[in-house]
């Protein structure tokens, strides 16, 4: 469960930098190298 909660708070930082819902999710990588 704690790796799935950091993988949610690392998506969650990144999609609120950008712009609209489906272009702010994040993709795996961009999660993977935050």
């Amino acid at each position: 469960i704690k790796e799935s909660i950091e993988f949610a708070n690392k998506a969650a930082a990144i999609s609120v930098t950008k712009f609209g819902a489906q272009g702010g999710m994040p993709t795996l990588k961009e999660v993977d190298e935050f």
